[in-house]
């Protein structure tokens, strides 16, 4: 299963597999600020990827990605 670590809590989480981000963490008990309450719409779950496969992003997290580049 693939693996996450915490930057600079240095706490790593396995997660399940199918599990998002915000869902592992919510899991082993840390409360991720959220407004849009882990949908995925306020971009505050964005996180980056420092070895392995990222996958290809839905339209979604395309459109997301595309907000943050013009900040």
């Amino acid at each position: 299963m693939p693996e996450m670590s915490l930057v600079p809590q240095g706490v790593r989480i396995q997660l399940q597999k199918g599990e998002t981000v915000f869902q592992a963490l919510v899991r082993t008990g840390y409360t991720p600020d959220t407004p849009c309450g882990g949908n995925g719409t306020c971009g505050k779950c964005r996180v980056r990827i420092h070895a392995g496969p990222a996958g290809v992003p839905n339209a979604q997290e395309k459109r997301l990605l595309d907000r943050a580049a013009r900040l």
